[in-house]
């Protein structure tokens, strides 16, 4: 394909933005906007093609695009093929993976029956390079040592190398929340006055203090160690982890402090719909903890 110079390019993006095929999710709307993004990365200009992909795809998602025709569907397919290439180019795996939870995941809606071959196998091509980027990054944790606290995980190696205040940090495990008590059962007047049990958090387990003993004329040193809560600060600077109860995964990060939680929640109090949920956490020692991103998908 011929390179398109940026401003012809960004022409384009003006009257494909103005297109009324932009909502109904045409073969014409579809082409165009998979044609102006490839252009763009043609150009070495990655960032331009997944900006213009997922500002088409957030007035065509999947929802939309599955309710159309076959040739449409397909053509859709391609598309958000297409945005999980540019993401993972743009070292951005969660929300590659969160459009295959769309494509896979969507309740009474997904039907992988519906897709061609060859559209399912760049799907799971461009999934699988998705999840590895992650997996390069991001690895499993081994449980803690220490006895009495192997539910958590025990802190990297490297992370002690990188940062030494993670030096006398041993292990580290995220809480599963539970419900408020309503009604009668609670303890007190107001809502939600149960205590912190109910919002999800992580425990940091570290060494408070060093007590030395002399055995048989050497010197050694006995840790004595202290279980924090760490609350989770949300994208918009309130509290993470209220009103739906969590179950994750955790791993840790190459670089020191970073954690990706990799899991599902539901609501704790009423509902019967189910989520699929990743995040990625950021502590800043010694106590206190970040949402850096988040992608939340709903499936039943």
């Amino acid at each position: 394909m011929r390179h398109l110079p940026l401003l012809t390019s960004l022409l384009m993006s003006s009257v494909l933005l103005a297109s009324p095929s932009w909502a109904n999710c045409s073969l014409s709307g579809i082409d165009a906007a998979r044609s102006n993004a490839l252009s763009a990365y043609q150009s070495n200009r990655s960032s331009e093609a997944e900006q213009q992909l997922s500002q088409y795809y957030s007035h065509c998602g999947f929802y939309d695009m599955a309710n159309q025709s076959d040739p449409v569907f397909q053509r859709g397919l391609w598309l958000i093929s297409d945005l999980m290439f540019y993401r993972q180019k743009n070292s951005n795996p969660l929300d590659c993976l969160a459009l295959g939870d769309d494509v896979y995941n969507t309740w009474l809606v997904s039907d992988p029956t519906r897709h061609s071959k060859k559209v399912e196998k760049a799907l799971q091509s461009n999934l699988s390079q998705c999840r590895q980027a992650l997996a390069e990054n991001y690895t499993k944790a081994r449980a803690c040592p220490i006895t009495g606290f192997e539910h958590l995980y025990a802190i990297p190696t490297s992370w002690r190398e990188q940062d030494e205040i993670y030096f006398e940090t041993a292990c580290l495990g995220f809480v599963e929340n539970s419900k408020n008590v309503v009604a009668n059962d609670r303890d007190g007047r107001k809502f939600q006055s149960e205590g912190m049990n109910s919002i999800a958090r992580l425990e940091v387990l570290y060494i408070k203090d060093l007590s030395r003993t002399n055995k048989d004329s050497n010197i050694q040193w006995a840790p004595s160690y202290q279980l924090d809560q760490l609350y989770i600060t949300g994208q918009h600077g309130k509290l993470w982890g209220t009103g739906q109860c969590y179950t994750f995964d955790l791993q840790f990060g190459k670089n020191a402090g970073e954690l990706l939680l990799d899991g599902s929640s539901s609501f704790c109090q009423g509902g019967s719909a189910s989520f699929i949920n990743r995040l990625l956490i950021r502590l800043a020692p010694p106590l206190a903890a970040s949402v850096t991103k988040e992608t939340s998908h709903i499936f039943k």
